[in-house]
């Protein structure tokens, strides 16, 4: 549903990657060129955005914007 408060709408995904971590698994900041989805299948993750930690449990999803730092 849109409305004000959540105005985002997803129309197509062009590109889809999967991959499993291990609990103790960490990566080096980078920064996405495009939007990019992340989808926690099962378990939890925590996910750098800029300055701001989210932890991410299982159905949990998070949209990093384009040029934004992410972990």
């Amino acid at each position: 549903m849109l409305n004000d408060t959540f105005p985002l709408r997803v129309e197509a995904i062009p590109a889809a990657h999967a991959s499993e971590w291990r609990a103790d698994d960490s990566f080096p900041p980078s920064e996405t060129q495009a939007w990019q989805l992340i989808f926690v299948r099962s378990g939890t993750i925590e996910e750098r955005c800029d300055a701001r930690h989210v932890l991410l449990r299982a159905g949990g999803l998070l949209f990093h914007q384009p040029g934004r730092s992410l972990l």
